[in-house]
């Protein structure tokens, strides 16, 4: 099946790109990383096989038509497709929440410099403990 060769030249380069430019923020957890697992497993490897000369399914049954060529190019496009949106949406999701918690950081300090208790210049306990608003 050598008509496959573009498509998996583009799967191939999607895929390292997509690993290359996650890397950083991959881990055993993150969905990126089981997605990009079960692509390389799903479709790119079964893809290198057919092109290696490996039976397409049901090539051997009577029963059912052979998978043609072009219902393989038209999956592997598709799956591309697909592993292209979930790496644009998996960097966004990172940039947004990368840019949420250095903003949280920043309120966070903020908040405790400014806070009643920094403020208070009183070196009894007691008067650290108590209440900004209290009468006393």
């Amino acid at each position: 099946m050598t008509a496959l060769l573009p498509y998996l030249l583009l799967d191939a380069i999607l895929l390292i790109g997509s690993v290359v430019l996650l890397a950083s923020r991959l881990s055993f957890w993150h969905p990126a990383t089981s997605y990009l697992l079960f692509h390389a497993y799903s479709f790119s490897i079964r893809a290198w096989q057919l092109f290696d000369g490996a039976s397409p399914m049901y090539a051997e049954n009577g029963a059912f038509d052979v998978i043609r060529p072009e219902e393989f190019q038209r999956a592997l496009l598709l799956a591309d497709v697909a592993l292209a949106v979930f790496f644009a949406a998996a960097y966004y999701a990172h940039r947004r929440f990368e840019a949420a918690a250095k903003k949280t950081a920043k309120a966070r300090s903020r908040s405790v410099a400014g806070s009643s208790i920094a403020r208070r210049s009183s070196s009894s306990p007691v008067s650290a403990c108590r209440p900004a608003f209290s009468s006393s």
